[in-house]
């Protein structure tokens, strides 16, 4: 029953899909229907006449609603169905029937129109067994280039490794040379960098050395020289004989007392206050400055003018 679905869905148009074993449907009033095999073979019929087929094994059938359809098994049974129901079926060994409008067996061929048809199908037969022998070759020539293909492929892929390899292990060698070069010069160029940085502290403290030697040497008065002791600013205004005094005290020789002769009331500045204190005419005298013990000392002050 199986082999003969195809046959019922194409020309059985009132069958009860019912009573078909190995699955179970069922047939309406209107025309539709449906059947489900046990193995998943599928018919579905619609209320218009049209329907489908879908085998298990990937056969197909339709109907269309103007009557026409056809079946392709994958056995190699197939059918057709004209617009008016008739049509034919052959099964998977070559027998073909065929049916009136009436989807009956039409018996109104006669022998000569079987044997011409019988001849023709071997024909047939013998025209797709060669096709079908060329084609399995050709599928074999085509499998075997597959194969040969693969191996030179599977040849070139395992030559194209080796030298991708190979490239791979030169990067890896020349990123490894280049880290090292890297490496070195980063470590000379920081040695180098310290050894400027020694260079400039050591200049630094030098410099710092030498400082305080001239400072030593500068300000450490020698014999017969004078350091000045005090800030000669402080002592404009005081009485010049202390200031006079101040001086003999610090070592100075050669000290001169000279009267400005610039007092008429003596009211801004006193009578023998000190106006200006030069040595050797230098008036602008800073602290800790060295002078030669007999350097000139001239001590001005204010005074009356003073009478003949």
């Amino acid at each position: 029953m199986k082999k003969k679905l195809g046959e019922i869905f194409l020309f059985s148009k009132d069958v009860d899909f019912s009573k078909i074993e190995d699955g179970y449907g069922s047939r309406y009033s209107d025309g539709s229907g449906y059947f489900d095999g046990n193995d998943g073979t599928k018919i579905q019929m619609y209320s218009d006449g049209s329907g489908y087929y879908e085998g298990a094994d990937g056969s197909t059938g339709q109907i269309y609603s103007d009557g026409s359809g056809f079946y392709e098994g994958t056995d190699g049974s197939r059918g057709n169905r004209n617009a008016d129901g008739s049509g034919y079926f052959e099964d998977e060994y070559g027998t073909t029937e065929y049916y009136n409008s009436n989807h009956a067996h039409d018996t109104s061929t006669n022998s000569e129109d079987f044997g011409l048809i019988e001849g023709l199908g071997s024909l047939l037969l013998v025209f797709t067994l060669g096709k079908l022998s060329k084609k399995i070759s050709k599928k074999e020539d085509c499998e075997e280039d597959n194969e040969n293909y693969d191996e030179e492929k599977e040849e070139v892929k395992g030559e194209d490794e080796q030298e991708e390899e190979e490239k791979h292990d030169e990067q890896q060698k020349e990123v490894k040379t280049q880290k090292t070069r890297k490496k070195y010069r980063t470590k000379k160029k920081k040695n180098n960098d310290i050894k400027i940085l020694l260079i400039c502290f050591g200049f630094i403290f030098l410099s710092i050395i030498v400082s305080f030697i001239m400072e030593y040497i500068y300000s450490t008065p020698k014999e017969g020289e004078i350091k000045i002791s005090i800030n000669v600013k402080d002592y404009i205004g005081v009485n010049y004989e202390q200031v006079k005094e101040k001086f003999e005290d610090m070592g100075f020789t050669n000290i001169k007392c000279v009267p400005n002769e610039d007092l008429i009331t003596g009211w801004i500045n006193e009578n023998e206050s000190t106006d200006r204190i030069t040595i050797d005419n230098d008036s602008d005298l800073k602290k800790d400055e060295i002078f030669p013990e007999d350097a000139e000392v001239v001590i001005t002050y204010h005074s009356f003018k003073i009478k003949d």
